[in-house]
């Protein structure tokens, strides 16, 4: 019995001591260095809701989501916390009214020519973009994901113009270059 307890833990020690990390991925810190660079949108995809407040209640007016393809857009973030995005894709967006009728869908080749400043947040994962143009790089963004070759970004945000609320959701991938 005390052998076999004896083997026992052999085998359990062995088992534990002789796992490696080399299998591990290895982390990709994110700091102004690494974060700096030239970025390919890979991937664009969003929706817009649309809604407002009556007497206390607030009813839906419409849902527009929308996704792009055929990027050629890219996103230059300088060490100096510049950046320019810049380029066109093509976009697809069905817009669903709230009264029942059939959901309408657009395409249209968008063009983005926006620059502005960074400010990089690595202990919360944010970066904030001020755009003098105003245009889908601007504001708080997310970075969930952030690796040597990718970096994902996404935003929520809510605006309220004369009782209209609009609340968008949207995440862009890129593919660093």
């Amino acid at each position: 019995m005390k052998l076999l307890k004896s083997f026992i833990l052999f085998v359990a020690f062995a088992t534990l001591t002789s796992c490696s990390g080399d299998d591990e991925t290895p982390v990709f810190e994110l700091t102004t260095e690494n974060f700096t660079g030239t970025y390919a949108v890979t991937k664009l995809r969003g929706t817009n809701k649309t809604s407002t407040t009556a007497s206390g209640q607030t009813v839906d007016i419409s849902t527009e989501s929308y996704e792009g393809d055929t990027f050629q857009l890219d996103l230059v973030l300088s060490t100096n916390g510049s950046f320019t995005y810049s380029g066109e894709y093509r976009e697809v967006a069905v817009t669903t009214l709230n009264n029942g009728s059939a959901p309408v869908q657009e395409t249209s080749i968008e063009t983005e020519n926006s620059s502005g400043t960074y400010t990089l947040d690595t202990l919360n994962r944010r970066v904030t973009f001020t755009d003098t143009n105003t245009g889908v790089i601007n504001g708080i963004f997310e970075i969930t994901s952030f690796t040597a070759n990718t970096l994902v970004l996404s935003k929520e945000a809510e605006a309220t113009d004369n009782q209209i609320t609009t609340t968008e959701e949207i995440t862009i991938t890129f593919e660093r270059q």
